[in-house]
């Protein structure tokens, strides 16, 4: 899986990840902080909610300069499924 961050045409920040699944959701950022992106949905994210199994949402906590943390929400069947979490930790 990769995730792309890029900017759309009305210039917030968007994210596409390209899922195991063989789609690509994309996302724009919703709300932030100084330590926190949540990223839902994009209203045109041509993903057909009801019917397929795709990741839905992100949430980036930044929890120090070693830690950053990743939550998604997948959904499938039209509701929520699964959350999967990922912690990246800088090795000194």
């Amino acid at each position: 899986m990769v995730t792309v961050y890029h900017d759309n045409p009305d210039r917030q920040v968007t994210l596409t990840h390209y899922f195991m699944l063989h789609n690509q959701p994309k996302m724009v950022l919703k709300r932030h902080d100084q330590r926190t992106l949540r990223f839902d949905l994009a209203p045109d994210a041509n993903i057909n909610v009801p019917e397929s199994w795709h990741m839905h949402s992100v949430t980036i906590t930044i929890d120090s300069s070693d830690r950053i943390r990743q939550l998604w929400m997948e959904y499938k069947d039209g509701q929520p499924g699964k959350s999967v979490e990922i912690v990246y930790s800088r090795v000194k």
